[in-house]
């Protein structure tokens, strides 16, 4: 599965990440994967006031699977797709914090 993203990031006291999927020419889809579609989707993550070492983590997804997927493929995929989300975003922030 590929999606193909544009996204915007703003850095303060919190990460917001807004993406949108698009078409780019410099990147056709590919036959021997299925192209998905996200619709305007994101997350925040920001720090939490009662212990700012701890971080809550908001996201929003729409993603639509093209193809002719089983439904048990699709339910499959998107978990795993979430849980990656959250390790790269855990990796992203901790490489912030600590750029050693």
């Amino acid at each position: 599965m590929e999606l193909l993203n544009l996204a915007g990031t703003v850095l303060r006291d919190l990460v917001l990440s807004c993406t949108v999927s698009v078409e780019y020419s410099g990147c056709p889809p590919t036959p021997s994967c299925v192209r998905g579609y996200n619709n305007p989707c994101g997350y925040v993550c920001s720090p939490l006031p009662e212990n700012p070492e701890h971080s809550k983590l908001v996201v929003f997804i729409q993603p639509e699977l093209g193809g002719m997927l089983p439904c048990s493929v699709v339910e499959s995929a998107l978990p795993t797709t979430l849980v990656n989300l959250i390790t790269d975003t855990r990796a992203g922030l901790k490489a912030l914090k600590d750029p050693n």
